[in-house]
This record gives C-alpha cells, structure tokens and sequence, in this order.
C-alpha cells in the first residue's frame, strides 16, 4: 500500500468518524427533539383535557341558568306586578288622607241630590194635579213652563228640561183635542217620575 492509498484510507476513516459522529449528534438532536415534541404533546393533551372539563362545566352552568330563565321571568312578572300594587296602594292611602273631606261633602251633596230629586217630583205631581183643572192647550202649555222655569231654578239645569220643553213646543198645536193631549202628558210626567 502506498502512502497515497493510506492517506486516502485515513482520510476516508476521519470522514467516516466525522460522518458517525456527526450522526451522533443528528440522532441525539432527533432524540432530544423527540422527547420536547412528546413533552409539549402531552402538556397539550392536559390543557386540551383541562379545556374539555371546563367547557363541560360552562355547558352545565348554560344549561342551569336556562332551566332559572323561567323562574326569574315570572320572579320579574311578580315583581313588577308588586310595583304596581305597592304604587296603588301609595296613591290609596294619598287619596283617603285627601278624600275624608270629601267623603263629607259627598254625603252633603248626596243629600242636596236627594232634595233636589223630590223637589222636581213634587213639582212633576203638580202638573199631575192640575191636569184635571186645566181647561185650555194655552193653560197646560203655561203650566208646563212654569214648571219648567222652577226646575230650572232648583237644578241649575237638568235632563229632564230639555224633555218638557219638546213637549211644550208640541203643545203649539192647538188644533189637537184637548183631553188627547192630557193623557199624552199624563204619560210622560209618570215615565219621568219613573225615571228619576
């Protein structure tokens, strides 16, 4: 063997231990690699195993607070239901603190309704009276405004004004019999004696 030859066979056996050394470091870096990509799987499995646990709990506690919507909508209901009550009963007990002087007036008015109602009924028997005596369209039609006038005088006003002066302007006609147009008022003098 020549020096030639040997030095390539060194040569050779050097790259031959770089190459074997070199793929010892390759191997230990793909083994060290390895061992940090399995380490950071598994941290992820954990986390992914964490994650999964707590979105399980969150869909739990969705599912919870769903099953409550309906109590805490009638709760809701129930308590507006209570603001209203507790705000009439607020304006009760204002209006009766503010209503016992009106209480008294409205007794006091109730008796001067009640005056004034057999007032206009003494006043309508009247006519009823005197229907028997009148002799003449023109006396009942005075009559009837006279009656009229006095109403008027006690109420101020009343319903019932309007109603005798239709009949009065029906009484114009004095071509109608006379006894016909007594039991026409008769009637209506006793409907509105009914009707107060």
């Amino acid at each position: 063997m020549s020096d030639s030859e040997k030095d390539k066979l060194e040569e050779l056996e050097n790259l031959i231990k770089n190459i074997d050394g070199n793929v010892s470091n390759l191997g230990s870096i793909l083994e060290k690699f390895g061992l940090d990509l399995i380490t950071k799987l598994g941290k992820n499995t954990s986390k992914l195993n964490i994650l999964t646990e707590k979105v399980e709990d969150l869909y739990k506690t969705i599912l919870d607070i769903k099953a409550f919507l309906p109590k805490m909508n009638k709760i809701i209901e129930n308590q507006d239901k209570i603001k209203t009550e507790v705000e009439l009963l607020k304006s009760l007990i204002q209006r009766t603190r503010m209503n016992k002087n009106v209480i008294k007036e409205d007794i006091a008015l109730s008796d001067h309704k009640k005056n004034v109602e057999q007032l206009i009924r003494d006043k309508l028997n009247e006519v009823l009276t005197k229907l028997d005596i009148i002799n003449s369209v023109k006396d009942l039609r005075e009559n009837l405004e006279n009656v009229k006038t006095e109403i008027f005088e006690i109420t101020g006003g009343h319903k019932l004004l309007y109603e005798i002066l239709k009949v009065i302007k029906d009484l114009k006609d004095e071509s109608q019999p006379l006894e016909k147009l007594k039991d026409n008022i008769k009637t209506k003098v006793e409907f509105w004696l009914n009707k107060i």
